[in-house]
């Protein structure tokens, strides 16, 4: 039997000529070419199984990838427009506005700003897995991220009753980095300190 971890693939059959004498190596051998067979066999069935779940998964992400990018596409629009109406408002091209009325679009357009990243980031999560991300290095100076970091989070420190406090860093400190990524793991690490830290807490 042609055979290989209880897998029967089928019979190796040997003819004689009747003549000929029968020794007891002949079936030694004829047992090492079968198994050699089997493993063979098993290998290349295996390889096949290999290449076959490495075209479904590159489907599967093309896949993904494209659902992914036509719905930030759907979504972006919207946020685009809803961010251009803040802007001409914030610019006194639509009247004039209170202080107040100022600030909240303010922080109106900070958020749709960081929505706006978000979806990008979904978007690099699967490029990330197509091998299609390539991150873009900039000069950031380090006190404007983190100041903008604070305001982020600050309404979720707040909710919890906690006190975040920002170290004063020199004003010429700066970073080489992709600021996209950097920011978004910096908010993440933040928003993970402020919900994991028992109430009115201190987070620095």
């Amino acid at each position: 039997p042609v055979c290989f971890a209880d897998t029967v693939f089928g019979y190796l059959r040997l003819e004689l000529d009747r003549t000929l004498e029968r020794k007891p190596t002949d079936h030694e051998v004829l047992d090492l070419l079968a198994t050699q067979v089997g493993i063979l066999l098993a290998d290349a069935h295996f390889t096949d199984q290999v290449l076959r779940m490495n075209r479904i998964s590159e489907e599967t992400v093309r896949a993904k990838t494209g659902f992914l990018a036509n719905l930030s596409h759907e979504i972006r629009g919207p946020l685009g427009i809803i961010l251009n109406g803040v802007d001409l408002a914030l610019d006194g091209l639509c009247g004039p506005i209170s202080d107040d009325l100022r600030e909240t679009m303010r922080m109106m357009k900070d958020s749709i700003s960081h929505l706006l990243d978000l979806i990008n980031d979904v978007l690099d999560y699967a490029k990330l897995e197509a091998g299609k991300i390539v991150a873009k290095p900039a000069e950031i100076i380090l006190a404007h991220l983190l100041e903008d970091l604070v305001a982020v989070v600050r309404s979720q420190a707040t909710a919890k009753h906690h006190q975040l406090v920002l170290d004063p860093v020199l004003p010429e400190l700066g970073i080489l980095c992709d600021k996209r990524h950097a920011r978004q793991m910096l908010i993440n690490f933040l928003t993970n300190a402020i919900k994991y830290t028992p109430d009115g807490g201190t987070i620095t």
